[in-house]
């Protein structure tokens, strides 16, 4: 639904704005030769779920040390944003896109009294958890012009989303020995190889001579070919390990804006702007690692992370 309300509001403007193209016809695009080249930044920001169950707590006070929310919160982070594109005789225009980011997160919990979800009935001295995720993407968008400064794009789409989630308790245990020192270390690692086409919608609209708003909105449809990898050992138990696979349907969805600036006319611009992706349909590690339905792989997410954009943009 959100969607189909983007390009609506796109092709309301795009109609309304016919004297503005008109007076400045040459920034309704983003490509004033038949090259473009850009490179930019994006501060990417992932927000946390709603569910507020606690992972790790304090089994005397009840004190929740770590909840869901807190967890799946992976804060800020940097990636980055490529573009090549060229213009063809016929006025067809291919876009090739790539980029990539990531987040890591560490927590480390120290007794006593810790109790952990990841097990049950068991209270460790110390509790280190390390979350990494890590995404990129590839594009390639055959475009063609269907209003002035409204343009059409399809075209092929990858993307690969992974994340890795370590678990690494201690605890001190006494005998009559001696003291004993129990460790143990469980990995989970999810793996989401996406692959489909996409379709979209791109809005260049001026402002003044110098100045252009673009805004976008992309829908993709994907098949997933996901994995999940799982370790355990402890200091007593040798190390074992279990594969499990899918094949599921994946939809991505992109949506966001930018303004460009002119730095010298058609040729040299800089931009900042903001855009959104949601994917739904795809294996986590915090998801995964809660599973107990045995060796299957849990794709019924949805992943959302925004993100402020800024950059440069060359025409040739």
């Amino acid at each position: 639904m959100w969607v189909l309300i983007t390009i609506i509001c796109l092709a309301v403007v795009g109609f309304g704005s016919c004297e503005l193209r008109a007076q400045w016809p040459q920034t309704t695009s983003p490509c004033h030769g038949n090259h473009w080249f850009e490179a930019g930044v994006k501060i990417l920001d992932r927000p946390g779920s709603d569910l507020a169950f606690p992972i790790i707590s304090n089994g005397v006070t009840n004190d929740i040390l770590l909840d869901a929310e807190m967890l799946s919160d992976m804060n800020t982070s940097a990636g980055v944003d490529i573009r090549y594109g060229r213009r063809g005789p016929s006025g067809l225009e291919w876009e090739f896109v790539s980029s990539l980011g990531g987040w890591d997160s560490d927590f480390a919990f120290v007794g006593p009294n810790l109790e952990s979800v990841f097990q049950p009935g068991f209270s460790p001295d110390n509790v280190i958890l390390d979350y990494t995720s890590d995404f990129y993407n590839f594009e390639l968008n055959f475009r063609r012009a269907v209003w002035p400064g409204m343009t059409f794009l399809a075209g092929p789409r990858y993307m690969n989303f992974q994340e890795e989630l370590q678990l690494l308790t201690d605890t001190l245990i006494s005998t009559p020995l001696g003291d004993f020192n129990f460790e143990t270390d469980n990995v989970l690692a999810t793996r989401n190889s996406m692959i489909g086409g996409q379709i979209g919608l791109e809005f260049n609209q001026p402002l003044t001579q110098g100045i252009f708003l673009q805004g976008f909105v992309k829908a993709a449809g994907m098949n997933n070919h996901t994995k999940v990898f799982r370790t355990a050992e402890t200091t007593i138990d040798a190390l074992t390990s279990s594969r499990a696979t899918k094949s599921t349907g994946t939809f991505i969805g992109q949506a966001g804006g930018r303004i460009y600036g002119y730095i010298i006319p058609n040729h040299v611009a800089t931009y900042a702007g903001y855009e959104a992706t949601w994917i739904d349909g795809v294996a986590l590690g915090p998801t995964q690692f809660f599973n107990t339905n045995g060796p299957t792989v849990v794709t019924d997410n949805t992943l959302f992370w925004h993100a402020v954009t800024f950059g440069v943009n060359f025409t040739f």
